[in-house]
């Protein structure tokens, strides 16, 4: 648990503004707020938005996301046609995110 949280502190330093606003997308809610935890333990002044799914994220076209994280398997759009579909309503990174182990996938 030690290199995620020094590797999300690394990622929030490098892209961090004065509130910098996260955006996350994923189907359970409890790894979001485990998410959400991991965040403000690096920059306790991070916001952050949560999506259950594409659909909902798409409410939040239009506000100042800096820094996205987005699970690689939901409901609905899922994998690579989520990532092109989130990169066209956000300017911001993508953090894709699985539990998968397929090297196939990973690639």
């Amino acid at each position: 648990m030690a290199g995620l949280t020094n590797g999300i502190t690394q990622i929030v330093v490098r892209y961090s503004s004065n509130t910098m606003l996260v955006l996350l997308i994923d189907d359970h809610a409890l790894f979001r707020q485990g998410l959400e935890l991991l965040l403000k333990q690096a920059d306790p002044s991070i916001r952050t938005l949560h999506a259950g799914s594409y659909e909902e994220a798409e409410t939040f076209a239009g506000e100042p996301v800096e820094l996205i994280f987005l699970d690689y398997y939901m409901p609905g759009l899922e994998g690579l046609a989520a990532l092109e579909a989130v990169r066209a309503l956000f300017d911001a990174p993508v953090i894709l995110l699985s539990g998968e182990e397929s090297p196939w996938v990973i690639r």
